[in-house]
């Protein structure tokens, strides 16, 4: 698989009375839950910059990045994909 990063994830959470809870949102085809995430574009300085726009632009949600977290790679219509999530 590919070792350029392709998109950056948000991994959204607030604490809550005894555990987190976590921010997902629907996919594009709204079958499933997934995290907010999409492409780095060229203009994105790092991961962390495409990870909040995302965040931004999917959920509504202003975030603040605490900690990289892993790169994730899975095929997507025969394309491959390296998502480097980000707990924010």
């Amino acid at each position: 698989m590919t070792k350029t990063l392709t998109h950056a994830g948000a991994v959204v959470f607030r604490p809550s009375d005894s555990r987190p809870l976590y921010l997902v949102v629907s996919s594009s085809d709204g079958a499933n839950w997934v995290l907010p995430k999409g492409h780095i574009e060229p203009g994105d300085i790092a991961p962390e910059a495409a990870a909040l726009r995302e965040l931004r632009e999917e959920a509504g949600v202003m975030g603040e990045i605490l900690d990289r977290l892993s790169v994730q790679h899975f095929k997507k219509a025969d394309k491959d994909v390296a998502v480097q999530l980000l707990g924010t």
